[in-house]
């Protein structure tokens, strides 16, 4: 139970770092998100702990744009917690979902940085602010913690 609280403690807190943090998106997911254009990549982020029993949490993000609703741009982004088990088989456990609903304004902010973010680390740093208030505000974003505590 411990593990899911410091996880769930970890992701809620994180939430926009981990949608954000640690990643250079390709070409091609900027310029379908600039357009709002259905499309999906897939990240790794590790997240260090003070917990000596869980050192390192490994996390796989799917950010997802599912296109365009009521004039705002859908994306989903599904973050797994990574496992491996003793016997070498990994275990993903969907831990959070981060559902967005954009506006053109707001796409061509996070367009702009994320073009920057490309080669800039002050401008990885500003992406990771603005997507951090972003997944924070409950206009735009909607949070789903899928973790279950155990009793």
């Amino acid at each position: 139970m411990k593990k899911f609280l410091l996880i769930g403690t970890l992701l809620l807190s994180t939430a926009g770092i981990t949608i954000a943090a640690n990643k250079t998106y390709s070409q091609t997911y900027i310029d379908n998100f600039k357009s709002c254009t259905p499309s999906s990549e897939t990240f790794s982020t590790d997240i260090k702990t003070q917990d000596p029993n869980t050192p390192v949490i490994y996390l796989e993000s799917k950010e997802i744009i599912t296109g365009r609703q009521g004039g705002k741009c859908l994306t989903k982004s599904m973050v797994y917690n990574i496992t491996k088990q003793t016997d070498g088989t990994i275990n993903r456990e969907k831990v959070l979902t981060v559902d967005c609903r954009f506006t053109d304004e707001q796409l061509n902010e996070i367009t702009s940085k994320m073009q920057s973010s490309q080669t800039s680390p002050e401008a990885q740093t500003q992406l990771q602010q603005t997507m951090t208030q972003y997944v924070k505000d409950p206009e735009v974003c909607t949070i789903t913690n899928q973790l279950q505590p155990q009793e």
